[in-house]
């Protein structure tokens, strides 16, 4: 499992309590596979992770999860390994924000796109 997302930089965090303990929370709120799934194959979100930052991935995917989304996986959609991964704390706050399905699919929808779309609008945020 942990293998499978842990390219240079993110073995090199391992020694980092901040990060562990970011990993750690992921995995009990999450599920350790859960967790893979999301940071797997995207280094510029694993190399981020501290508990802080988890805690804003965690409050993102509550929420989509309470109104019928699936949260780990349509927030994992929504980042790809574009720049909108630095926004993690932003996209929360705009997210919270919405308290219904219509609108939070709206939300989701508008960062949707390509890598050079999601940059555009993460230099927005």
């Amino acid at each position: 499992g942990l293998v499978s997302f842990m390219s240079g930089g993110v073995a090199a965090r391992l020694d980092n309590d901040d990060f562990m303990d970011g990993l750690s929370s992921l995995c009990s709120e999450l599920s350790p596979l859960a967790t893979v799934e999301l940071l797997k194959n995207n280094n510029p979100l694993a190399s981020r992770l501290t508990v802080a930052y988890a805690r804003s991935i965690l409050s993102i995917t509550r929420h989509l999860d309470a109104h019928g989304f699936e949260g780990a996986k349509r927030l994992k959609a929504l980042l790809g390994k574009s720049p909108l991964v630095g926004k993690v704390p932003e996209l929360e706050a705009i997210l919270l924000a919405e308290q219904r399905k219509d609108k939070i699919e709206a939300v989701l929808q508008r960062f949707r796109g390509t890598y050079a779309e999601k940059s555009a609008i993460a230099a927005t945020l």
